[in-house]
């Protein structure tokens, strides 16, 4: 009978120790961490937008262009809608990112108590793959949805931001 188990065991890593595999824990703690402050920068982008709404708002009511006013405060209001929105996303990346980082704690005390441990083929993916690639995929996924959300407002903010310039260019002329 051929499982999955049995499966991995045959794709040539020869066993290895558990204790071999105390850099790579320490660098998959490092690049969660990493990650948790990536999330808090990430809001920086959206305070970025909201000065910038902000700006143009100041200006069309600068330049008295009356035509623009609503358009402004429509974005003002999906601005912050938008940072709402962000910050109960990066609330929940925020804490899966914290239990991740605990169970990798939980796996470098592991690795430095039982140095002698024998692997096998799977246990060795999965160790590599928690510590290696789950930060990089955790990335990868929070940045995309970040990204989307803020693709319908940065969208009106380059909207509203052409018509002022454009309206700007027919009062200069």
């Amino acid at each position: 009978m051929c499982t999955l188990s049995n499966y991995f065991d045959l794709c040539g890593f020869a066993p290895t120790q558990l204790g071999g595999f105390a850099s790579i824990a320490e660098v998959g703690i490092g690049l969660y961490l990493a990650l948790a402050i990536l999330q808090a920068v990430s809001s920086g982008g959206v305070a970025d937008l909201r000065r910038k709404a902000a700006l143009l708002r100041e200006a069309i009511v600068a330049n008295k262009m009356r035509g623009l006013f609503e358009e402004s405060r429509r974005l003002k209001g999906l601005v912050a809608s938008l940072e709402l929105g962000l910050l109960n996303i990066n609330k929940l990346i925020f804490k899966v990112v914290f239990g991740l980082i605990i169970i990798a704690l939980i796996g470098l005390i592991a690795i430095t108590i039982f140095p002698q441990v024998q692997l096998d083929c799977l246990q060795t993916i999965m160790l590599i793959g928690y510590f290696s690639v789950a930060p990089f995929v955790v990335f990868l996924f929070s940045a995309l949805v970040i990204r989307i959300k803020c693709k319908d407002t940065r969208q009106a903010h380059s909207n509203v931001e052409r018509k002022f310039l454009d309206a700007l260019g027919k009062v200069a002329d």
